[in-house]
């Protein structure tokens, strides 16, 4: 069984994060701490292709046994302790070196082998953003673009496709490349795989190491 820890001072103050106020810190640190004392695992995630939609329909789908939380990662690692002698609970403390930029955590009652099994088959189809790198060949042949209205002629014209108006129709005037397999999207080429309905990114979870509360010990996750 892991060892309870005899609650800190922790000096808010001397935490990174410009802009971040002692109230907002004690909070980050306060849920992470809630979510070591709640959840007999606990797991480090990375987010591929983060969207805020996707996010808020997983947390509403594992919402029973699971729950999500994403803050600065300094603060989290305060949170978990920096070393044994800081930590929380026993062992939570080798949590800190996974909690890098940009990951996450969330805390679970669910078995290890079902996070896994879970994870392994999730992904959401999400529109790529301006410096995705395309899997995917666009080419616009001339023609009607069945796919818009009139009135989105002057959209697609700030956005480099040569259109015009015929009849009420909007016409590619001459064969247009929106992106080859490699290209890195520009904001506009983006914006027109959207508009064309074409997802060419994933929303993923990544999971990268799991706290286990009763051994009170880490185990890194191979992806």
């Amino acid at each position: 069984m892991p060892k309870a820890k005899r609650n800190r001072i922790v000096t808010l103050s001397k935490l990174s994060g410009r802009g971040i106020s002692r109230d907002v810190k004690g909070k980050v640190i306060e849920r992470v701490r809630q979510l070591l004392d709640d959840f007999p695992r606990i797991y480090v995630f990375r987010v591929e292709n983060m969207r805020t939609t996707a996010m808020t329909a997983l947390r509403a789908e594992l919402r029973a046994d699971t729950r999500f939380f994403l803050g600065r990662n300094k603060v989290m690692q305060v949170a978990v302790g920096k070393d044994p002698a800081s930590e929380h609970l026993s062992g939570s403390s080798e949590l800190g070196p996974f909690l890098k930029t940009g990951n996450g955590v969330f805390g679970t009652t669910k078995e290890h082998k079902d996070v896994l099994e879970y994870f392994s088959g999730f992904e959401a189809p999400e529109f790529a953003r301006s410096g995705f790198v395309a899997n995917t060949e666009i080419i616009l042949s001339p023609g009607h673009l069945a796919n818009f209205e009139p009135n989105q002629e002057n959209e697609l014209r700030s956005l480099g496709l040569p259109v015009s108006l015929m009849r009420g129709k909007v016409m590619l005037n001459e064969e247009f490349v929106v992106c080859k397999i490699g290209d890195t999207l520009t904001p506009e080429k983006a914006k027109i795989a959207k508009l064309l309905g074409i997802p060419m990114a994933h929303f993923r979870i990544e999971l990268i190491a799991m706290w286990e509360k009763e051994t009170g010990s880490v185990l890194e996750i191979e992806a």
